[in-house]
């Protein structure tokens, strides 16, 4: 009997992991974030992207009933996102971002959601392609930069693993399969940006090594 409420109870299970990591995943973000002086590794529009996608998902998640342990999973890496997002411009004084390119995107959003409501697989669409946009930026930042300051490797893998959680718990609950593809896009691309990242800090790491076995 206790084996069958687990079961019954596992897409709410693997909801809250998620939910967990993403907390947990989020630390390491932040304090590269907060800590670092050059944040030349994170892309100029990384962050914007991530809360664009996340919160159109978090939207399409309540407009499609879906299970109530996802929404509240999903809101809180949306919260995490708008912190992370809010930390960056400020540091980065990019305030061009939020006058100009901020306010068309909203606008944009904005449109969409009111005449599109009820057709969450187009409004999906654009979170798909967001997200895409953010990592595509993220990776070839990193090509470009050959560095990953500003980031953490720590922050994509344990998130990339969260999301293994969320995407596993949204497909026994059948959740809109957009919002699924959305996450599935997600996932790829995050453990993409581990990969370069964990290459660059590592690479850093020897460098550094390097020139105290020199001094030495």
């Amino acid at each position: 009997m206790e084996f069958f409420k687990v079961v019954l109870n596992l897409p709410e299970i693997l909801s809250s992991l998620y939910a967990i990591l993403m907390i947990v995943g989020y630390i390491p973000g932040l304090i590269a974030l907060v800590k670092s002086k050059d944040l030349t590794g994170v892309g100029k529009y990384f962050w914007f992207f991530i809360v664009l996608t996340v919160g159109i998902s978090f939207y399409n998640l309540i407009n499609t009933e879906a299970n109530i342990f996802q929404v509240y999973a999903v809101g809180i890496n949306l919260l995490l996102g708008v912190v992370c997002l809010g930390i960056y411009l400020i540091k980065s004084r990019r305030y061009s971002i939020v006058i100009r390119d901020l306010s068309v995107f909203l606008i944009v959003l904005i449109l969409l959601t009111y005449l599109y409501s009820d057709k969450p697989h187009i409004t999906q669409t654009v979170a798909s392609i967001s997200i895409v946009l953010a990592y595509i930026g993220q990776i070839g930042n990193y090509y470009k930069s050959k560095t990953s300051s500003g980031t953490s490797r720590w922050l994509f893998l344990i998130m990339g693993t969260g999301l293994m959680f969320l995407i596993t718990s949204m497909t026994l609950t059948h959740t809109y399969p957009h919002i699924i593809a959305t996450e599935a896009f997600n996932f790829v691309l995050i453990m993409v940006c581990y990969l370069q990242a964990n290459y660059y800090e590592r690479g850093l790491k020897y460098e550094k090594d390097s020139k105290l076995g020199k001094s030495s």
